[in-house]
């Protein structure tokens, strides 16, 4: 019993102490979740998604052959194609959230490369169009 001195101890919930620590852990731990694919391959992974996302068994169907095509070739590393793979087996179950949700989490766990870094540093961008009524004599684009 505590006395006024002394604080009340918080005792974790019966039957689960230590779930929420393990599974950060787990989650924290280098090499989970889904693996970094190849710049070259960076658009597989957005057909994927967009099939997935809209159901369309055409879409995924041409990114399947593409997976072999790849496989077969040597082009994707171990964990690229079973997260391919994944995404595709869950689809062909029906199952278009899993398949969903895994084409998301491969999309969203893709880092820039120094490659994407160094195109979005040289990009040039538009100039800022003038606001307010074009000057007289000069063509507009607006109605």
């Amino acid at each position: 019993m505590p006395t006024s001195i002394e604080p009340a101890r918080r005792r974790a919930p019966a039957g689960r102490p230590g779930i929420l620590p393990a599974a950060l852990l787990i989650a924290l731990l280098p090499g989970c979740g889904p693996p970094q694919v190849s710049g070259e391959h960076r658009e597989l992974v957005l057909r994927l998604a967009t099939g997935s996302s809209t159901q369309d068994p055409g879409i995924l169907g041409r990114a399947a052959e593409e997976v072999d095509r790849l496989s077969s070739t040597g082009e994707l590393s171990g964990a690229q194609e079973a997260a391919f793979r994944s995404i595709l087996d869950a689809a062909d179950d029906g199952d278009w959230d899993r398949a969903r949700r895994l084409s998301y989490a491969l999309r969203d766990a893709q880092r820039p490369t120094e490659e994407d870094r160094k195109r979005v540093a040289d990009r040039t961008l538009p100039g800022m169009k003038p606001f307010g009524p074009a000057p007289p004599g000069q063509p507009t684009d607006r109605p």
